[in-house]
């Protein structure tokens, strides 16, 4: 590809210390498109934590590990309003036109972002937007033209908001992570689009780590869960199905969790790990049993890609079109739906090892095939040719 070009990336948080799977999403992509020899831009917001959405560093541009990154202040996250509002459209399926731009500015503003992207519009080629579910998008992308949207997209009532549609339509070229993705965005907003995606980079465990870990008390045999600690993530079901099974039989694994969110789990019912560096979460992965995914609002899954190169099978949770479609394509793992499948599937990767050494070994298969770095930067400069023909 002959085009080089000037590349925005938006996202709300960005930074090497700032976790989570859009994030992380975003950071690779960023380097990714100035490998293939773009000049790419990051802006994004001051705050650090999706939770609190305060400002954590000063707003200013700097260059990190390679990118100019461009940070603005957020303003403070409306929880109340956003608590309000999300319930009714739980409750109800839909919002009117008032309540859903209220909600929108309750999800992750800044206006002094939204001002520079207005301002900057015409001197970028190409600006990416990255996830769907923040004003910095539904705002920022009616200010610039020439807009990619990467959505992230899950099946839940925030999508069906008018401001996500209007999103949508103001995208040039929609990029997605998944085919199942792509069918909820044609069948939502009439969207086609191209399956791009991300990689994980491959991590050897720290096998020391690990060690220690388990003279400080980690369990010798545990099932893993990595993500958000909350309610919408599934991490409840998952709590109450591992107590019926340990209620149930004398060979049941603990559970070990990572990450951070509201959710406090009984100090009985699971290890937490809530800020585990990287090399920490990838020892934890080299000594579970199975990674388990209850979450059914994955546009990816990069923590079942990472099981996957760690060899580990995964249990994923039937009515989750992405992940069920990955165990589906790879034969990595098994699918559950409800206590007593997710016991009958622990307790067979427990008593037949050699099971569970199959299905690892096809989930890292799968991995090496599809979402390798070479494999996603195929597709990804394919979904760039794309973008040629449009300019």
């Amino acid at each position: 590809m002959a085009e080089r070009w000037r590349i925005g990336l938006v996202v709300p948080r960005f930074g090497a210390d700032v976790y989570g799977g859009a994030e992380t999403h975003a950071r690779t992509l960023a380097h990714a498109l100035a490998e293939l020899g773009h000049t790419v831009d990051v802006l994004t917001t001051t705050a650090r934590s999706a939770l609190s959405w305060l400002p954590r560093t000063a707003p200013g541009t700097a260059v990190e590990d390679g990118l100019v990154v461009r940070r603005f202040d957020p303003e403070p996250r409306d929880w109340t309003t956003y608590g309000r509002l999300l319930d009714r459209l739980e409750r109800e399926g839909a919002l009117g036109p008032e309540d859903a731009r209220a909600l929108v500015r309750a999800m992750g503003r800044s206006p002094a972002l939204v001002d520079y992207l207005a301002a900057e519009a015409d001197r970028r080629d190409w600006w990416l937007f990255i996830p769907y579910l923040f004003a910095t998008t539904l705002e920022g992308i009616h200010a610039v033209p020439r807009a990619v949207l990467v959505p992230c997209l899950h099946d839940e009532p925030l999508a069906a908001l008018a401001p996500v549609a209007e999103a949508f339509a103001a995208a040039a070229a929609v990029w997605y992570n998944t085919p199942e993705e792509a069918e909820l965005g044609l069948r939502r907003f009439g969207r086609p689009g191209p399956v791009v995606g991300i990689w994980t980079e491959p991590a050897e465990p720290d096998r020391r780590i690990l060690e220690d870990l388990r003279a400080r008390g980690l369990p010798p045999r545990y099932l893993l869960y990595v993500g958000r600690l909350e309610h919408g993530k599934g991490v409840g079901e998952l709590f109450a199905w591992h107590r019926v099974l340990v209620e149930a039989a004398d060979d049941a694994p603990a559970l070990v969790a990572v990450g951070e969110g509201p959710v406090e789990p009984d100090p009985d019912a699971a290890v937490v790990f809530r800020r585990a560096p990287p090399a920490v979460k990838h020892a934890l992965y080299a000594g579970a049993l199975a990674l388990v995914l209850p979450s059914v609002r994955e546009s990816l899954s990069l923590v079942l890609l990472e099981a996957w190169q760690h060899g580990l099978p995964v249990l994923v949770r039937a009515g989750s079109p992405v992940t069920t479609g990955h165990v589906r394509r790879s034969g990595g793992g098994l699918v559950v739906d409800g206590p007593a499948a997710f016991a009958a599937a622990v307790l067979a990767l427990v008593r037949r090892p050699r099971l569970r050494a199959a299905l690892g070994a096809a989930g890292r298969r799968y991995v090496a095939a599809r979402w390798s770095p070479a494999a996603v930067k195929a597709r990804l400069r394919a979904a760039l040719a794309d973008l040629a023909a449009l300019s």
